[in-house]
């Protein structure tokens, strides 16, 4: 789809906002367990090096992950796409807890990654389609700012609520 250059257009429209919201939301999700997991993992009395490789299958599931979900948005409604992407995301949470075997959780990263590369991929995509194109540097830079930002607040809040909780209420 080709798009006008339109100066006036909004960029701060309800769309680019719930886009921006989601991502900065999903990457608080993901970036809380980065501080939480090792610890999980070692009070289950895992190896140290066997729980930093399972740690390493969240990233690499996200990198395998990420030309396909390209090739998805190109192929399938955005939209319907981020949801199924999202709720497989949230869902593998709940994996952690169910699943204390190092091989089990190490399948569960791996899906984890993979899911979260398809929803980052997918949440891209969709800033793209509600950003006006003489505004598109400063919504990607926007967008891209929600993922610094979680990275920011992400492993604070994890602890956070692991120091006032549980294992359960992080994940």
């Amino acid at each position: 789809m080709r798009r006008r250059l339109c100066p006036k257009e909004a960029l701060f429209t309800p769309s680019f906002i719930a886009v921006c919201s989601a991502n900065l939301l999903f990457f608080i999700a993901s970036f809380m367990m980065v501080p939480v997991l090792p610890i999980y993992l070692l009070d289950g009395l895992h190896a140290a090096q066997a729980a930093g490789a399972r740690l390493s299958l969240h990233m690499i599931g996200a990198l395998v992950m990420r030309p396909i979900s390209g090739f998805l948005a190109d192929q399938f409604p955005r939209k319907m796409l981020f949801l199924v992407c999202g709720i497989l995301f949230a869902a593998q949470f709940e994996g952690y807890l169910l699943f204390n075997a190092l091989a089990l959780v190490g399948i569960v990263r791996a899906l984890h990654g993979m899911s979260f590369g398809a929803l980052s991929t997918s949440a891209a995509t969709l800033a793209v389609d509600v950003i006006p194109i003489a505004k598109l540097g400063t919504g990607i830079g926007l967008y891209g700012m929600m993922g610094s930002l979680a990275m920011a607040l992400g492993p604070m809040i994890g602890m956070l609520v692991l120091e006032a909780g549980s294992y359960d209420a992080v994940f």
